[in-house]
């Protein structure tokens, strides 16, 4: 069949094709002028990609800082069709992240989760987050904290010995391997109560599917690639077998969590309680009163026990989140130490000062290394784990003349922040002397944001930061990380010495 048009005759199939793309497109491009209407200005958006082709020309950090150079503080984005206001205005954060924190409660959600990390604290809404953030704060409370550190600083101390070993014979190494191995041991013990070498054992299973999961090439994961470009299609790649994890990967964890769960219940019951991470989700699984020792618990916080799914979902999140962010941390630490000689030399006297002839770094003392904090706090604003964080706006709400409605979704560069000259000068380079205590007095809290902002940031911070300095204690004490060349390696410093080679 063939239709005329202007004295042509035009094959149907063809029309039909030039009015599904034109209808294609139209959908694709609808929500293109929704924040232009009010007001906003950023890069163009092309139907399907958005502007995401901004974060692959620049990177996903620095693209968000060149567009605050160009469109100034508070801009539009578009995740495919979806428009998304990103605010880097620290006035505005403060509104957004505590004050009308009600509007702003809730996370982005890039398509349906699937079981078994269908419940995890990252994605649960409103009252759900809040009952499960209550239910699992005291397991990072300073008590906790404190009765963990042995156990961080035998791992630090396996993780000292690894890398004099290996600096010794090899010329060059990925020290994030170790860093990374290093945290794993940590979760495992200080979470789950499970004993694992995966410094020397490199292949253990725990740590090959842990590496396989947090692998996001688009190559070897497509459901990365989509929920970047094409987010309006994640419904139907979940529907079809994609996920962001591998059902081995996650079959492996799920055992592991459910296995444990199983010893304990059938532990002798004169063996003492451990305290950790999974002891806790299993209490308020049931309800129970915080045990002594956890502290700063209000028993009145949690509404409701915790289901099955939401023990697992968290569970297994926990070792995903803490692996990546612990080991990535301390590689740009340890990076930036080799970078900046005089820094390290000064946290190393500071160390000897504080530790005297301890051969442990104790919970008291970690909070007397003022300097290495400083060290940590600019290396975080250097490498933050997060380049950017988003929330989900729940309702018509204006904030210093913006209006957000439902449904927007607000994006916060924090790498951005943590680059802005206005903010830091020479943003680039590595001071520690930024964050001084009458420094960080007088910083606007919303200008650096490592771990988030406000009652959703990140409920491990203060054991990710015990556990990063601890570790840092043992190796910058013990070991002298060069200023690196492609051929650089670490030298172990001999027991008997006073000083570093």
């Amino acid at each position: 069949m063939e239709i005329p048009l202007l004295g042509f005759v035009i094959p149907t199939w063809l029309v039909l094709l030039a009015t599904s793309l034109f209808l294609i497109y139209k959908y694709n491009t609808r929500n293109f002028n929704v924040l232009k209407d009010l007001g906003l200005d950023g890069p163009k958006p092309y139907p399907f990609i958005g502007t995401f082709y901004r974060s692959i020309q620049s990177g996903i950090g620095k693209g968000p800082q060149e567009n605050m150079l160009r469109y100034g503080k508070v801009y539009a984005e578009y995740s495919g069709n979806v428009p998304v206001m990103v605010v880097g205005d620290p006035d505005m954060l403060k509104q957004i992240m505590v004050k009308e924190f009600g509007f702003f409660t809730n996370r982005r959600k890039f398509g349906p989760a699937t079981k078994p990390l269908d419940k995890m604290m990252t994605i649960l809404d409103d009252d759900e987050w809040r009952n499960l953030r209550n239910a699992t704060t005291p397991a990072f409370s300073g008590g906790k904290l404190r009765k963990a550190t042995k156990d961080i600083n035998e791992c630090a101390a396996n993780l000292m010995n690894n890398l004099g070993t290996v600096a010794d014979v090899d010329a060059t190494f990925d020290v994030k391997k170790y860093c990374g191995s290093f945290s794993a041991d940590v979760i495992a013990r200080i979470a789950y109560g499970v004993d694992m070498d995966s410094q020397n054992d490199p292949d253990h299973p725990f740590i090959k599917h842990m590496k396989s999961s947090l692998d996001f090439s688009i190559r070897k994961k497509p459901f990365f690639a989509i929920a970047m470009f094409c987010p309006g299609l994640l419904p139907l790649a979940s529907k079809l077998g994609f996920s962001f994890f591998e059902k081995e990967t996650l079959d492996y964890f799920t055992n592991l969590v459910h296995g444990t769960i199983k010893m304990r219940k059938n532990a002798d019951a004169a063996a003492p309680e451990r305290q950790d991470f999974l002891q806790v989700m299993m209490e308020a699984k049931e309800m129970k009163s915080a045990k002594e020792g956890l502290g700063e618990a209000d028993d009145n916080r949690q509404r409701k026990p915790l289901t099955d799914a939401e023990v697992l979902s968290n569970c297994i999140i926990f070792f995903f989140a803490a692996y990546g962010t612990i080991g990535d941390a301390m590689s740009m630490i340890l990076y930036s130490l080799a970078d900046n000689p005089e820094v390290q030399e000064k946290v190393f006297d500071e160390i000897n000062s504080v530790l005297g002839d301890s051969k442990e770094c104790s919970y008291d003392q970690v909070k007397q290394l003022s300097y290495l904090s400083m060290v940590v706090d600019e290396s975080l604003r250097r490498y933050p784990p997060a380049l950017m964080v988003d929330r989900l706006c729940s309702g018509d709400v204006v904030i210093k003349g913006y209006k957000f409605f439902k449904d927007l979704v607000v994006t916060i560069p924090v790498y951005a922040l943590h680059m802005d000259p206005e903010i830091w000068p020479e943003p680039e380079k590595f001071i520690p002397e930024r964050f001084t205590p009458d420094k960080k007095t007088e910083m606007n809290p919303y200008n650096y944001m490592p771990f988030g902002q406000g009652p959703r940031h990140c409920i491990a911070m203060r054991m990710a930061l015990v556990e990063l300095k601890v570790a840092l204690v043992h190796v910058i004490r013990n070991l002298r990380i060069p200023n690196f060349t492609l051929s650089s390696k670490l030298t172990i410093q001999p027991s008997s010495s006073s000083g570093r080679h």
